[in-house]
């Protein structure tokens, strides 16, 4: 780690933000630009505040046009810029494939090393914030099998900034890949927990100046003796949590860098635990984890005591209404095979946009979507003693990208409000109390503890709900054999 610079707590957004800020000012030659990244700094506000410092030729905004973007930076890197591009969203490179595959990743090959393409390509990715299938895909597969393209996809502050410096000095292109549910803290699969924020986790350090960190090289990011778990972005969360949870001493491997692959860094660890589980967040069939199968397999196969198996996510698009059974989440071990993995990870749980506790009916900070760890109280609708009816907007809440109405899930009276207007609450932190008929005085109650900004501990989990019942051809798709490993076996 560089120790030799003044270091600051960051998220990861203001990461990113910094190591594209340390390049600007250091490389006249490195341009920033893409949809809304100027002026308004970005729809994640990544590049906030960058075109007031370094002018608008060089943080720019451009078209609603992917494939005009790539193309545009393809031209900008023969010419002997460094540009930098945004597309707000992985699914939203489609239009740009072209431009990618057959311009950015052949060029240096196609003119025999007289050109090159040295542009990095910001692309937010992943689910977990409530995106839908359009805002949530997970396409890294789709690059690494491209000859010519780096893929890289960092799961904190520290390295985002290390390897987004890296990328933009590498002379070739760069998918950079950003875990849009990590961009404002950890997130271990445990949704109907509270968010704790980079600024309370101490992966949230970042150097302040210029470093690196190499593009080919993978992390051991937990020690341990008995699996090796290859894993990378938000899974590298995952995968940890289910290790503590489940008392199996797995060694968490994060491999920041997906093509180029730390290959020796895999087979060291694999033969050392003699087993391997490879989890990742996109759909199975064809998903990076095949590939990364077949390298254990090949390099590993004498040293292997069981089969290598994967968790991820299901073969469909991703489910809005039930995005918690296409995450990968953390649960008890149910093994079928001595130290076997197919139990170290399980699917899913009911969605929830807020939790009420029975009978206090107390609403908490609702999980807003898009990472986001902690909101602004805006405005109360509501007092203390007024009566509700059942959706009835109780407060307004604010983000950087909007005003949220909180509705009352309940019909009753106003018991308790756990703030004032302008106040930060931590997502998950307790926010009104409604008392409905049958509920004991509030005299008889202790009022609930006054809501942290942000906390540092989560409290056990919410019993599982009951799983929503599926259509017969997705309950056939949805219980694979129990050869196939992609879920715990029944308790």
């Amino acid at each position: 780690m560089a120790t030799d610079m003044p270091v600051s707590r960051m998220t990861m957004i203001q990461a990113l933000r910094s190591a594209m800020d340390v390049m600007l000012e250091r490389d006249p030659k490195v341009v920033v630009f893409g949809e809304d990244v100027g002026y308004f700094g970005g729809v994640f506000r990544c590049t906030e505040g960058l075109q007031a410092k370094y002018g608008s030729q060089r943080v720019f905004d451009a078209p609603i046009s992917e494939g005009g973007l790539v193309g545009a930076a393809v031209g900008m890197g023969a010419y002997g810029l460094r540009p930098v591009v945004e597309i707000q969203f992985a699914d939203y490179f489609y239009p740009a494939s072209d431009q990618i595959v057959s311009e950015a990743a052949r060029l240096r090959h196609r003119s025999a090393g007289d050109f090159t393409a040295p542009l990095t390509l910001r692309m937010p990715c992943g689910g977990g914030i409530y995106g839908g299938q359009t805002h949530s895909q997970s396409p890294e597969a789709l690059f690494t099998h491209v000859c010519g393209l780096r893929t890289v996809m960092p799961s904190n502050p520290y390295d985002a900034k290390g390897l987004l410096i890296s990328a933009i000095e590498n002379d070739d292109p760069v998918i950079f890949l950003e875990p849009k549910r990590l961009y404002n803290g950890p997130f271990d699969g445990h949704h109907e927990r509270p968010v704790v924020p980079w600024s309370q986790h101490p992966a949230g350090e970042v150097p302040e100046g210029h470093y690196t960190v190499p593009l080919e090289s993978a992390r051991i990011t937990r020690p341990g003796a008995d699996v090796t778990v290859l894993a990378y972005g938000t899974m590298v969360w995952v995968s940890e949590a289910a290790a503590a949870e489940s008392g199996v001493d797995a060694e968490v491997i994060d491999l920041r860098s997906l093509w180029p692959l730390d290959l020796d860094a895999i087979v060291a660890s694999v033969k050392k635990t003699r087993r391997c589980v490879v989890v990742h967040e996109a759909t199975r069939t064809c998903g990076f984890g095949a590939e990364l199968v077949a390298l254990v397999q090949e390099h590993c196969f004498y040293h292997l005591e069981s089969p290598i198996e994967r968790v991820t996510g299901w073969d469909t698009p991703y489910p809005h209404a039930l995005e918690w059974h296409y995450f990968p989440g953390p649960a008890k071990p149910v093994p079928r095979r001595p130290l076997g993995c197919s139990g170290f990870m399980r699917r899913g749980w009911r969605p929830t946009r807020w939790t009420i506790e029975m009978p206090e009916h107390t609403i908490k900070m609702p999980d807003i979507g898009e990472g986001i760890a902690e909101v602004e109280l805006a405005a109360w609708h509501v007092k203390v003693g007024d009566t509700v009816i059942d959706d009835q907007v109780l407060a307004d809440v604010m983000t950087d990208k909007a005003t949220v109405e909180i509705p009352s899930p309940v019909a009753g009276r106003v018991a308790w409000l756990g703030g004032e207007a302008g106040q930060v609450f931590a997502v998950g932190a307790p926010l009104i109390r409604i008392e409905t008929e049958g509920d004991a005085p509030a005299a008889d109650r202790a009022a609930p503890a006054a809501a942290a900004p942000a906390v540092t501990s989560a409290p056990p989990p919410a019993a599982r709900a009951e799983p929503v019942p599926l259509a017969p051809a997705t309950a056939r798709r949805s219980e694979p054999a129990p050869s196939e490993g992609r879920t715990a076996a029944p308790a």
